[in-house]
């Protein structure tokens, strides 16, 4: 799906705990969206508990302009890195008006269910799995991106790869390019709604 037929404008947020790919996997979702011709906002909203290091990183995606240039009210869903941070109430509250929610977790979608009410639709989804086993380490932010782009499809998978290969040719090895590469596609792979 292009941009020029987006059927309605996204907001969501991404949360997790520093350096585990938060930014990153935002940051190259929206200049994605940018190279395909949406308009994007992001609000970035480190103050939530800077002692855990807890990152909330808000975005908006659309195909026209937007009239409203502040923080969203409503949003369409969130992307958890870290389970741990369902116990934030901070962070929590703003799904209490979502569609839905994709966790980085084991648990399956049915104990999910327990915990938050409909209409919330809950994805759970082992990033940290496939992250642990391409990049060796726990960073499932682009494994979780390329789950996003079944909920959401707002830009191209091969939109993404170039972006990622655009912003980080200079910063990562050829190797990790790769790595990461192959972790957003497994990603888009294994997840399923």
């Amino acid at each position: 799906m292009t941009t020029a037929t987006l059927p309605k404008d996204y907001s969501f947020y991404f949360t997790g705990f520093s350096r585990r790919g938060v930014r990153t996997a935002t940051q190259i979702l929206v200049e994605a969206a940018l190279v395909e011709g949406c308009y994007i906002q992001l609000f970035d909203d480190n103050y939530v508990n800077k002692n855990d290091n807890e990152e909330v990183i808000w975005a908006k995606i659309s195909s026209s302009p937007f009239k409203d240039r502040s923080r969203p009210g409503k949003f369409n869903g969130a992307v958890f890195l870290e389970p741990s941070l369902l116990g934030n109430p901070q962070i929590i509250n703003p799904l209490s008006s979502a569609d839905w929610l994709l966790l980085n977790t084991k648990i399956s979608r049915r104990e999910l269910a327990k915990t938050f009410k409909s209409p919330l639709v809950t994805y759970p989804f082992d990033a940290s799995e496939i992250a642990r086993y391409f990049m060796e380490d726990n960073f499932p932010g682009l494994v979780l991106l390329g789950g996003l782009l079944k909920i959401i499809p707002v830009v191209e998978l091969s939109t993404i790869e170039t972006v990622i290969r655009g912003i980080f040719k200079d910063r990562w090895e050829t190797e990790l390019l790769e790595k990461n590469i192959i972790a957003l596609r497994m990603g888009f792979n294994e997840f399923s709604l």
